[in-house]
């Protein structure tokens, strides 16, 4: 059996010690998502008032990037309510009189979640993939340096 040496340990404990954060962030995602859902009982459709188009640089340059932000408004008893959301996809996947299925915080009805979120599955699915490659990385360091090594 090859012997192994603390650095080669050191490197895939690095890249599964990544992969684990890449694995529980998203889980935890999931689980509070969940617990919102949940807790959040009135069901309405929200109706797509305005898809707000922001710009931005992401590193001082002249590469632009764009947001879409969507603002809803729903109604909750007699009260009618209007809420931009607080993160955009840089994919416009709403158009102004989309209904959109959400449900309503009934403590406070000016919070709500969206039932289904693209910009949720969309991160979840990356950070999943992301920890996926790190325990690949980890596992083919280890090959690689092991092998190297005779």
């Amino acid at each position: 059996m090859p012997e192994i040496n603390s650095d080669v340990l050191l490197i895939c404990g690095i890249f599964l010690g990544v992969a684990a954060i890449l694995f529980i962030v998203p889980t935890c995602m999931i689980y509070f998502r969940r617990k919102k859902l949940e807790s959040y009982s009135y069901e309405t459709d929200a109706e797509v008032i305005n898809v707000e188009k922001r710009n931005f640089s992401v590193n001082r340059t002249d590469n632009i990037s764009r947001l879409w932000v969507p603002t809803f408004r729903y109604t909750y008893g007699s009260e009618v309510y209007e809420k931009q959301l607080n993160v955009g996809t840089s994919k416009k996947i709403f158009e102004i009189g989309d209904k959109v299925p959400i449900k309503v915080n009934t403590e406070h009805p000016e919070k709500f979640i969206q039932v289904s979120s693209y910009a949720h599955m969309l991160a979840v699915g990356i950070l999943y993939t992301m920890s996926g490659l790190f325990v690949i990385f980890a596992a083919s360091a280890y090959m690689i340096i092991t092998h190297l090594g005779h």
